[in-house]
């Protein structure tokens, strides 16, 4: 009984490890991580901003078809920037992005993008927020 448990046992580790079921639970803790660090930032460096999360882009004209933005920061009800978090390589190329992205800046809002394929740490992300926030 033993061995055919241990070889059941590695067994399904080897198919957790394998590239589909790895890959997919990655994305999506990574994916977790980007927005609690961001999270993160905004609660520790601009305690004078609200954060507002899946926002529909129609704040700034945006048609059904736009993006919504991941976050908002606002300073007393006014937004400052606008971040949009991103999973795909080419998700920044996409039109509904470039739509939502657009919208904000022809308002005056600067628009960024956190990708989280990318190692986007807390300390990139303040940068960012600190390059463009208005």
């Amino acid at each position: 009984m033993g061995f055919f448990k241990n070889l059941l046992s590695k067994g399904v580790k080897d198919l957790a490890n394998s590239e589909g079921v790895s890959k997919s639970n990655r994305g999506a803790s990574e994916g977790r991580n980007v927005f609690q660090r961001v999270r993160n930032v905004v609660n520790t460096y601009y305690p004078g901003y609200t954060l507002e999360e899946n926002v529909n882009a129609g704040i700034f004209g945006g048609t059904e078809e736009t993006w919504n933005y991941s976050f908002v920061l606002s300073q007393a009800g006014t937004p400052a920037l606008t971040i949009m978090v991103l999973s795909g390589h080419n998700d920044y190329r996409k039109k509904p992005v470039v739509s939502a992205h657009n919208a904000s800046e022809a308002a005056g809002v600067h628009c960024i993008n956190i990708m989280e394929y990318l190692p986007s740490g807390e300390a990139y992300i303040n940068q960012r927020i600190a390059q463009y926030i208005r």
